[in-house]
């Protein structure tokens, strides 16, 4: 099933409008928070129609925060040791990265180097 949806009317209506009509009915959604309204909306949704208990949405928020600390945390050790397996697996490739990364930094190095020396003469 293929959904298309067309804005062609919500374009055309919003160039038409004059600013006391878009003052009067803030119909412009360019400028809308998106993530805090769509916080807002399930909030909403959580206290208005299931009628859920909005004392522990600190609790929920908080447990919230820790899963996403846990999964970046998992998902740094699973990257790590993906890279990891994979020098392991190319010990050729991994001093060459290390051969071109050493120069790099040394290039680097000089650049910074002549930036401020260039810098102090002026």
């Amino acid at each position: 099933m293929h959904l298309e949806f067309s804005t062609d009317n919500y374009l055309m209506l919003l160039n038409e409008m004059n600013s006391d009509d878009s003052q009067k009915f803030k119909f412009d959604t360019r400028g809308l928070e998106w993530e805090k309204y769509t916080e807002n909306y399930f909030l909403g949704i959580k206290k208005f129609l299931l009628k859920e208990d909005m004392s522990k949405i600190n609790n929920y928020r908080a447990n919230y925060l820790r899963l996403k600390f846990i999964r970046n945390i998992v998902r740094t050790i699973v990257y790590l040791g993906m890279v990891a397996l994979f020098f392991s697996r190319f010990p050729a490739l991994s001093t060459s990265i290390k051969t071109v990364l050493k120069l790099g930094f040394s290039r680097l190095n000089k650049i910074i180097l002549l930036k401020f020396y260039f810098s102090r003469i002026n």
